[in-house]
């Protein structure tokens, strides 16, 4: 096979970037395909409201060594989320009020005892399926380990809401085993891993990272091209774009969200467990919404249960000299709860925060974009072993992004590290 270059790359989000970037260190030729009209993937640094704001997601935090080194390699500033002072949440329809110390204390023993065992099931996090005793919980959900606890209404409509919140989808509907990679990665401290999730971002948007790691790759960046078929051969492997063009390559690096991969053909089939999870998708289905708003002295956090149509909705920054506030929140059903219009979010935002008036709000329907069909990547039961199939196949096409990290899966580093992890693999392979 004549090979139009060594690597094609689908997809800019930063795994896709930073893969280009450290196979062209390399020496390697790579094309980078995108088939949307910008990079960065499910990170997305729009102005809306008139600021800039993360439509995607943002935060970061020096826990997570692999971006971290690129916030030091391009000494790119961060800034912080503050941690509100007055607190809301629903238990039973009813609304409840008091500090935000007094949030986390009322739902700390619940979180606790949630994943007081993940260093034990996931002693190397990096590692993931290494051992045996998550197999045994990768069929449970969150729902069923908080149903063990014995909690009280309260403490269980807190532990519900905050973990709906982390999956972006109703609690039942992810895996036990997701929430325990996570807090194992935080070192077993809920707190701790409330801390990276919500408190650190960059200054100038994730966009300041992508266009970093955009700068330091020599080979082609294609906007506005839809892969459609990837075909595997002995001696390469042809990738053929949905207006018919093929590129041949040597490899391919594929790093499409888990909701993506029924749109491309491949031709030699993925492992059996990993076609199960494309074909089912994982569990986020959810939205992340920015309001303007007014009437609320002080910065707050409000959170609700799953049945609600949001989770989360905490103060970020005043906004203006007339009183007026930005703040972001969650939702868990995308379907369900749709963001149409401002009537409709004031309703969502009234349920959890008494006196507040939205005069604005800005949303993304990832659920419904064609190149995600979900937000961040949260497992399903049985899911672990299919997505870790993808992330470790052998031959010319190999797999690269948050969705199918080992450490901090559906994070900024997760994409980073799997991104660095099959640059390595493809040069021992095949370059």
């Amino acid at each position: 096979m004549n090979h139009d270059v060594d690597v094609v790359v689908v997809g800019a989000g930063f795994a896709g970037l930073t893969v280009a970037r450290e196979l062209g260190w390399m020496g390697a030729r790579v094309a980078v395909l995108e088939g949307r009209d910008r990079i960065g993937g499910r990170t997305w640094t729009d102005t809306r409201m008139g600021e800039q704001l993360e439509m995607g997601g943002g935060w970061i935090h020096w826990m997570q060594g692999h971006v971290w080194s690129e916030v030091t390699r391009y000494k790119l500033p961060v800034a912080e989320t503050p941690w509100p002072d007055t607190a809301h949440w629903l238990v039973g329809g009813t609304r409840r009020s008091g500090s935000a110390a007094e949030l986390l204390e009322r739902m700390n023993d619940g979180m606790r005892r949630s994943i007081e065992d993940c260093m034990e099931v996931f002693k190397r996090p990096y590692e993931p399926t290494s051992g045996d005793r998550w197999r045994d919980l990768d069929r449970l959900s969150v729902t069923d380990r908080l149903a063990e606890l014995d909690l009280d209404d309260e403490a269980y409509a807190l532990c519900d809401a905050m973990w709906s919140q982390n999956f972006n989808a109703p609690a039942a509907t992810g895996a036990l085993t997701q929430a325990l990679r996570w807090g194992a990665v935080s070192n077993g401290d809920w707190q701790l891993l409330l801390d990276i999730c919500s408190h650190w971002r960059f200054r100038d948007g994730t966009v300041s990272l992508a266009n970093a790691i955009r700068s330091d790759i020599s080979g082609d960046v294609e906007l506005g091209v839809h892969v459609a078929r990837i075909d595997e051969r002995p001696d390469g492997v042809v990738v053929t774009t949905a207006d018919g063009r093929e590129i041949a390559a040597r490899a391919c690096v594929v790093t499409a969200p888990i909701g993506v991969l029924g749109s491309i053909e491949f031709t030699s089939a993925l492992p059996r467990a990993a076609q199960q999870v494309a074909a089912d998708g994982q569990s986020s289905q959810g939205f992340k919404l920015w309001v303007r708003a007014r009437g609320v002295d002080a910065p707050f956090i409000a959170m609700a249960p799953s049945d609600e149509p949001l989770a989360l909705i905490q103060w970020e920054h005043a906004f203006g000299d007339g009183g007026e506030f930005t703040a972001f929140s969650f939702g868990t059903d995308a379907r369900k709860f749709p963001v149409t219009d401002l009537e409709t979010v004031n309703q969502y935002v009234g349920r959890l925060v008494p006196g507040i008036e939205v005069t604005d709000f800005a949303s993304h329907d990832w659920v419904g974009d064609r190149y995600a069909r979900q937000t961040w990547a949260m497992l399903r039961p049985n899911q672990l072993e299919g997505v870790q199939a993808l992330a470790t196949m052998p031959g010319r096409v190999t797999f690269a992004g948050a969705d199918y990290a080992h450490g901090w899966c559906s994070f900024i580093d997760g994409a980073i590290e799997s991104a660095m992890r099959a640059a390595r693999t493809l040069r021992e392979r095949v370059l």
